[in-house]
């Protein structure tokens, strides 16, 4: 009998190709970067091309233009791995990873009150039950069911006045938040139901940065996990350096457009990086050797080894079921980790997920999942921590890549 990783070490990169080109063919402004992650060796696929933007210095104030780019007559190129795109929802994962990390690090706990870290001038919805007041949880604004909406209920108006319909975020700064969060209502009870709400994990952002004592949510994420797994490409605001790398955007119509940048909420979908950088994000991910436990001598490889503990047992709480409180196993409907979406796939006809043939088995898979899109980019993030294989889709244009994503972790996920 063949095992998943036998059969996903089978995965050929003409097949990958494949679906990268016919992408690219249907969206001819499209540039793709591919990673397939296996125990055999990553394959690494990209299709299209593009013109890098050329950056000019910084104004005399120091403060970098939001016009930096301009056309230039550079010779057209391939993305490779160190290619940077907007990765639009997928920094959710961050977020609920960076939380899962605080509560390990013992910072905070996941069941502490939204509020408690938040600006008290930031008034969120409250319920009373029996005379005692509840508030939302850290953990129901990581597993997005504390009952507030999508976004702010404000910002398409905001957006409107402000010229800045294709990129909402932009100006939406702390002071247009704090007027709008007064009159945020809850569409359930906090914790009943799942709604996807990029205002409840960005406010999760603002909570943790103030958790840390940071000053923004950018430096605590990079404080507690960029640079201590050296994703020195993952980052909100690029360098001059980074803008050369940065893939240019197109919309739907295949017009050239900026991808969303955030004057707040950030931590809802903020971050650029590489194929480089998120190929060791979704490692990361896996579990440590087994000998990672055994007492090493000298006191600093034992820091290191307890900051090492501290992360990975950090990735595995972020990949475990919080949303529902008490989730069925053999349910097919969405859980929630903390920032992860945790979904069920349909494995090919004639195979189960655990090396015995059963026919009274559901031949489903549940894997780690996040997709992200802007009005000028899509992402998508894929993996299985338990059989080390993982997916990671961007592009510069706003298409989906959902289909093709779910596609190749089948792949890499069927034996017989």
């Amino acid at each position: 009998m063949t095992s998943i990783t036998a059969l996903a070490d089978e995965l050929k990169v003409d097949e990958v190709q494949r679906l990268i080109d016919a992408y690219t063919r249907k969206h001819p402004s499209a540039v793709v970067a591919a990673k397939i992650i296996r125990p055999a060796g990553d394959l690494f696929v990209t299709s299209g091309e593009f013109i890098p933007d050329e950056v000019v210095s910084p104004d005399k104030s120091g403060t970098e233009r939001s016009d930096t780019q301009k056309p230039n007559d550079k010779p057209a190129r391939s993305a490779d791995e160190h290619s940077l795109f907007a990765l639009a929802s997928v920094t959710k994962t961050f977020t609920g990873v960076l939380l899962a990390l605080l509560a390990e690090k013992q910072v905070l706990s996941l069941g502490d009150p939204a509020v408690d870290y938040l600006p008290q001038a930031w008034k969120l919805p409250s319920e009373h039950q029996a005379g005692i007041e509840r508030k939302i949880s850290l953990l129901e604004l990581a597993t997005h069911s504390s009952g507030l909406p999508v976004q702010p209920p404000d910002i398409v108006s905001f957006a409107r006045q402000h010229q800045t319909e294709n990129n909402p975020y932009s100006q939406y700064d702390r002071k247009a938040l704090e007027q709008s969060l007064p009159g945020v209502k809850l569409s359930h009870p906090m914790g009943e139901k799942y709604l996807y709400s990029n205002l409840g994990m960005g406010l999760l952002g603002h909570a943790l940065a103030n958790a840390t004592k940071a000053s923004n949510f950018e430096s605590a994420l990079q404080t507690h996990l960029l640079d201590p797994l050296e994703l020195h490409e993952t980052r909100f605001h690029l360098t001059p350096e980074m803008q050369t790398r940065r893939v240019p955007t197109f919309n739907q119509q295949g017009i050239a457009a900026p991808t969303w940048s955030f004057a707040t909420l950030e931590a809802c979908g903020g971050l650029h990086s590489s194929i480089h950088d998120l190929t060791r994000w979704v490692k990361a991910h896996w579990p440590l050797p087994n000998d990672a436990e055994k007492p090493l001598a000298g006191h600093q490889l034992q820091t290191q080894r307890h900051a090492s503990l501290e992360i990975s047992a950090a990735f595995a709480n972020s990949l475990k079921t919080h949303f529902p409180k008490h989730p069925d196993p053999l349910s097919k409907k969405l859980q929630m980790g903390l920032g992860w979406h945790l979904i069920t796939i349909p494995l090919p006809k004639n195979t189960t997920p655990d090396n015995q043939k059963n026919e009274h088995r559901p031949r489903m898979k549940r894997i780690a999942f996040h997709a992200g899109a802007t009005t000028a980019s899509r992402s998508f993030v894929a993996l299985d921590a338990e059989h080390r294989v993982g997916v990671i889709l961007l592009a510069n244009v706003p298409h989906s890549l959902d289909e093709i994503g779910i596609q190749l972790m089948q792949q890499l996920l069927t034996h017989e």
